[in-house]
């Protein structure tokens, strides 16, 4: 199997995409916190190298293994396709995430100065190497695994692409902001996730998510 969207069954899909989603809030919820609690702290500031750590280890790195590992065990009983065809780059997949990844920044940024948002140039490169691999980890677990739960619960690649990206956006639902992350990430979510599957890859969604967080995070 060669990255196809995973065999209609929409029992089992509806069982994996809970499973998945049950999977990702304990992970995000209650594993990560205690695992960062112990961890960073040995990391320092929340600047440079320590933002970087917190990136690498502590942001998504145990919610995209536990979603890998379940990715794989659906898998190996025919539940779904095998992950391995999805974790590179498909065709058009950096062609395609470049101009994904700037005109979803472009929408953003419109939408931002109309509603008053000020513009302040401010980039850091740690952040931006912090998120290589933080991205990565997202994609993993929204674009990988809940996608593809969500396209075998229901048999429609729009379906799949618009519950995965509403559980994207509830996961970015934080601080002062947390209805305007909400809606933010959604939209974004099915960007990413209509690049996955034109692409057959989590590449070509990763790189529009990493350029995006470059461009946006930068101002």
């Amino acid at each position: 199997m060669t990255g196809e969207a995973p065999a209609v069954d929409h029992v089992r899909g509806a069982i994996m995409f809970v499973v998945g989603f049950a999977l990702l809030w304990l992970s995000q919820r209650v594993i990560t916190p205690h695992i960062a609690a112990w961890l960073v702290p040995s990391f320092g500031p929340s600047t440079g190298s320590g933002l970087f750590l917190r990136h690498l280890l502590t942001f998504s790195l145990v919610t995209a293994a536990i979603s890998l590992a379940a990715w794989v065990a659906f898998a190996h009983f025919g539940w779904l396709a095998p992950p391995r065809p999805w974790l590179g780059f498909g065709p058009g997949a950096i062609r395609l995430g470049v101009i994904a990844g700037v005109a979803l920044s472009a929408f953003v940024l419109i939408v931002g100065v109309a509603l008053g948002e000020r513009i302040h140039v401010h980039p850091d490169a740690w952040s931006m190497a912090g998120n290589v691999f933080s991205n990565y980890y997202e994609e993993l677990s929204y674009r990988g695994l809940l996608m593809q739960a969500a396209w075998a619960a229901t048999g429609s690649r729009v379906a799949a692409v618009v519950l995965s990206s509403l559980v994207f956006g509830w996961s970015h639902m934080h601080g002062s902001h947390a209805t305007e992350m909400l809606i933010g990430a959604t939209i974004a979510g099915c960007v990413f996730g209509a690049l996955a599957i034109r692409t057959r890859s989590l590449g070509g969604a990763w790189v529009a998510h990493q350029v995006s967080d470059m461009i946006l995070d930068s101002l």
